[in-house]
């Protein structure tokens, strides 16, 4: 850990290049000044004073927080597109889909989580474990058990258990 003026010499130091490295892949100036912030506060909790090569450790550590702040730009613009598309109501909508909606309230939460997981943000089982905290096999029995739950709150005409399953299921099995 730094000590604070040697902190404060290596701020000096380092400060323009992390700067100007982040601001040629950050358009926004204050996100760029955000970015820059979070490097050398990290630096400063995390980085080895001895560290042979600080500036590539700046730089990976810039790199690392503009890929997980393009990431969240890219989730909210997904839970607003989805939000949009789920509350907007038209006249050609479809019946079945006001059905669906309203079965899709009636599911239990953790079945809305599961299969949130794996149809809308298509995770794998293996991402969505991580996700729910629990083993992929786990994950597999819980979209199997959400499954059911929306067939018996949403059954369809194409509903037919004598052919092995429904026309909707798109999650695939292990």
């Amino acid at each position: 850990m730094f000590a604070a003026e040697d902190f404060a010499e290596f701020y000096r130091e380092h400060r323009r290049t992390v700067w100007r490295f982040v601001r040629r892949r950050v358009d926004d100036e204050s996100a760029c000044d955000d970015i820059c912030a979070e490097v050398f506060e990290l630096a400063y909790r995390k980085l080895d004073p001895s560290h042979p090569n600080p500036a590539g450790w700046l730089i990976l550590t810039a790199t690392h927080i503009i890929q997980a702040n393009s990431r969240r730009r890219r989730r909210e613009f997904q839970a607003f597109r989805d939000h949009a598309v789920l509350h907007t109501s038209a006249d050609w909508q479809d019946p079945r889909l006001e059905q669906l909606a309203e079965a899709w309230q009636r599911l239990p939460h953790r079945h809305q989580q599961v299969l949130q997981l794996l149809i809308w943000d298509q995770l794998s089982a293996a991402d969505a474990a991580v996700v729910l905290r629990c083993s992929e096999q786990s994950v597999w029995k819980r979209a199997s058990r959400a499954r059911q739950a929306l067939r018996d709150v949403w059954p369809t005409e194409t509903d037919d258990t004598a052919e092995g399953g429904r026309s909707w299921d798109t999650i695939p099995t292990p």
